[in-house]
C-alpha cells in the first residue's frame, strides 16, 4: 500500500467494535433468513450481490437523512435496542480490567456536502 511497515513492540490491550449507528446490527441480518430485515429491498440487493446498487441506496439515505426503505418501518427501535444490548453485553463479557479493556461504542457518520465524517462514540461504562 505504500509507506513503511510499522509494528508495535507490545500489542494493544483494548478493543471496541463500532457498528454504524445508522444500521446498528442490521447488516448481518440481511443474510439471515427469517430475520426482521430479511425481506426489505436493501437486503435483497445485498443477497443478490448487487453491491453498487446497495451502497448507492445506503449513501443516498444517509445524505438525505432518511432511513433505508423498509428498515425503519419493519425493525426500527426494536432492532436497534436488541443489537445495542448485545454490543454492551459482548463488551462487558470480554472486559478484563488491568489486562484487556473493551469499550462500548458505536460509529456515527455525518455526510455534510457528501464529505464522510466518521466519528467513534465511546462510553465510559455499561450505563450507555
Amino acid at each position: 500500500m505504500g509507506g513503511p511497515k510499522v509494528q508495535l513492540k507490545q500489542s494493544l490491550d483494548f478493543f471496541m467494535m463500532t457498528d454504524h449507528s445508522e444500521f446498528m446490527g442490521a447488516a448481518p441480518m440481511f443474510l439471515e433468513k427469517g430475520s426482521v430485515v430479511y425481506d426489505i429491498p436493501i437486503a435483497k440487493l445485498i443477497r443478490e450481490k448487487k453491491m453498487t446498487e446497495a451502497f448507492t441506496e445506503i449513501a443516498a439515505a444517509m445524505i438525505g437523512g432518511k432511513s433505508l426503505p423498509g428498515l425503519g418501518q419493519v425493525a426500527g427501535k426494536k432492532l436497534t435496542e436488541s443489537v445495542w444490548q448485545k454490543t454492551q453485553a459482548n463488551a462487558e463479557k470480554h472486559n478484563d480490567p488491568g489486562k484487556f479493556t473493551t469499550f462500548i461504542a458505536y460509529e456515527w457518520t455525518s455526510l455534510p456536502g457528501q464529505a464522510n465524517m466518521h466519528r467513534n462514540v465511546i462510553f465510559r461504562d455499561a450505563k450507555a
